[in-house]
């Protein structure tokens, strides 16, 4: 709850780990058109199924000691409790996108342990920025 109160203000991303707020940087504009269309083409093609795309939307994970809020760049989630309205935190995303950003950050180490974990996940792709690159 801190940590919802701490950034219900500011502006920006953040995600919640090891009991902190942790800044996510602007991405850049090509991370936003990947982003823009990669979401779009999933919103068509699940079009009249009972799933949602999210960007940028808070997930729920746990960690080896406690629960970590993070926000990839693009979730689909099928699962019922993702979908009502006022979702605060998604639990049972199908897929997970991430955008690397020339930084990289944790994307491949971390992060992939804790989506790994998740167990409705069935796909985690990671999509390079800067080159034309993509990992599955």
């Amino acid at each position: 709850q801190q940590f919802l109160d701490y950034v219900a203000g500011k502006e920006g991303r953040y995600e919640y780990v090891d009991g902190r707020a942790v800044a996510m940087g602007t991405p850049s504009n090509e991370h936003q058109d990947i982003s823009l269309i990669l979401g779009s083409a999933l919103r068509d093609h699940l079009r009249g199924q009972r799933c949602k795309v999210r960007q940028a939307a808070p997930l729920w994970t746990i960690g080896r000691e406690v629960g970590r809020e993070r926000s990839p760049d693009i979730m689909v989630t099928c699962h019922e409790a993702d979908l009502g309205v006022g979702v605060r935190l998604n639990r049972g995303p199908k897929l997970i996108v991430e955008i690397l950003s020339p930084n990289v950050g944790d994307d491949l180490e971390r992060k992939l342990d804790e989506y790994e974990a998740i167990t409705t996940v069935e796909k985690y792709v990671v999509i390079d920025s800067t080159k034309r690159s993509v990992r599955r």
